[in-house]
């Protein structure tokens, strides 16, 4: 008697399948979002540095679609797509404290993980013949 996982063709309602298995419904905010699975991370990133008109050329034509890809982003790269260097340091220090939260973040749920609950180790006592 196995239990039988829900797919796209069950004809569970959402509600149903999200009692059960709310992994499978939940959809992530961007709070909750690393902003490698946050589609918008650039974007918002961009926007509170007040460069967000960089959002096209940043991504297609220096591809970067992850944080770490601004390891290998240049000031010349930047330059060659209109950026001058005050909108570059702006930007990288943008970057220098997101990557900080970043590792913070997952730095603290590393550390305050919550160990699962184990059986205390029985205790026993040698006898003696």
């Amino acid at each position: 008697n196995s239990r039988k996982w829900p797919t796209l063709s069950d004809h569970r309602s959402q509600e149903t399948v999200g009692k059960e298995f709310p992994w499978l419904v939940a959809e992530p905010t961007s709070a909750t979002m690393s902003s490698d699975e946050n589609p918008d991370w650039l974007g918002e990133l961009l926007t509170e540095v007040q460069l967000e008109q960089f959002l096209p050329k940043i991504r297609d034509e220096l591809h970067v679609t992850r944080l770490s890809h601004f390891d290998y982003v240049k000031g010349e790269d930047l330059e060659k797509i209109g950026m001058g260097k005050p909108g570059q340091r702006r930007l990288m220090e943008a970057i220098k404290r997101k990557k900080a939260a970043q590792r913070k973040s997952w730095l603290g749920k590393v550390l305050l993980r919550k160990e699962p609950e184990c059986p205390s180790k029985p205790s026993f006592t040698a006898k003696r013949p």
